[in-house]
């Protein structure tokens, strides 16, 4: 699905993809039973609660906050490996979220939280495979990134470098 914005604003708060990608989101985890995973951006350099006020684009489009699933259309916002096709648009399906200890998201320790790793099959990679399978030749295990405030302000989010990807502006669609 094509749509003008991408973002949510007061004035249009329903018919963009974000708003679409959420509610499909939603809908697929009702009908496949797949958990709906909520992850939240870990900041450094700044009070936890002064980093969630920060918007995406003061970290080149880092959310502070992703729910994704297995199942999942995504796409790629950051340059990982241009070379294999890893780049800005690249589109993709989740296919496992693994987490590196036993409790996952209700680990007690907040920076055990997060997901160690989100493998997703990006059908155009073209780069060494990580798994023996054949099957798995474009599957990819992705690892959340760091990225500085634009603002100067010391602060830092990590998150992982990707949004749902159901629908999509023409300019990501393009890309």
């Amino acid at each position: 699905v094509i749509m003008d914005f991408r973002r949510t604003t007061e004035d249009n708060p329903e018919d963009i993809c974000e708003f679409y990608n959420k509610a499909y989101l939603r809908q697929m985890v009702r009908e496949s039973k797949v958990p709906l995973v909520r992850i939240e951006a870990q900041h450094t350099g700044i009070d936890e609660k002064e980093g969630w006020k920060l918007g995406e684009e003061h970290f080149n489009g880092l959310a502070s906050e992703l729910e994704v699933a297995e199942d999942a259309r995504d796409i790629l916002i950051s340059n990982l490996a241009v070379e294999f096709g890893l780049m800005n648009g690249t589109q993709g399906t989740v296919r496992r979220i693994i987490y590196q200890h036993e409790e996952g998201p209700n680990h007690p320790n907040p920076d055990c939280q997060q997901p160690q790793v989100i493998v997703v099959d990006f059908p155009k990679y073209a780069g060494p495979r990580f798994y023996d399978d054949p099957e798995r030749a474009t599957w990819v295990p992705l690892r959340a990134v760091t990225r500085n405030a634009e603002a100067g302000t010391g602060a830092m989010r990590t998150q992982f470098p990707l949004i749902l990807g159901w629908a999509m502006t023409p300019w990501k669609a393009q890309g």
